[in-house]
């Protein structure tokens, strides 16, 4: 298999898709690019408030043109690294965009791990804004893992530093960090 020119990472929020994408843009001195930050830069306005104001199938149609924006760069301009919402893979037609992209890969992470990891964090997670968010949770993790199964390759982040887990990434696409 030849190395990849891009890497998506794939997976539920607080998997480490963010973190492990830096780490993976500095050891290949590649160009990170996180889809959210795309979408509120273009909307002129935070996940959260678009969710608020269009709700899901808004944000979810916003997602999808910044998807189609980043497969030109990706094609123009090899070399990036694609951290991803968590919820891109459930439409479907963003598919052949991720997979044209690059290297599709499904960060894995337990309920428990993936609700430690964001409980601390200033971002606002709206899908998890409901009186039992550990049950939200497992309903939409069971609700995409066939879809996140979709995926070049799955790599378990529980436990792992975020460096183990880019290292193992390279490591599986047998490309050496610059």
């Amino acid at each position: 298999m030849a190395a990849p020119s891009n890497i998506v990472l794939l997976g539920f929020m607080g998997a480490g898709k963010s973190t492990v994408g830096k780490e993976l843009a500095k050891k290949l001195s590649w160009k990170l690019v996180d889809l959210d930050e795309r979408i509120e830069k273009a909307a002129g306005r935070s996940v959260g408030e678009i969710f608020d104001k269009e709700g899901e199938t808004g944000f979810r149609a916003k997602e999808t043109a910044a998807l189609r924006a980043v497969v030109k760069e990706a094609a123009k301009s090899p070399g990036i690294v694609l951290s991803t919402g968590g919820g891109v893979v459930t439409k479907e037609e963003n598919w052949p965009l991720l997979k044209e992209t690059g290297s599709t890969v499904y960060l894995s992470a337990e309920v428990s791990t993936i609700l430690a990891r964001v409980k601390n964090s200033d971002v606002r997670r709206p899908l998890l804004e409901t009186p039992d968010p550990e049950a939200a949770a497992r309903l939409r993790l069971r609700e995409r893992l066939p879809l996140y199964s979709r995926a070049s390759m799955t790599i378990v982040t529980d436990g792992k530093t975020p460096e183990a887990i880019a290292g193992e990434i390279l490591d599986r696409l047998k490309i050496s960090a610059s």
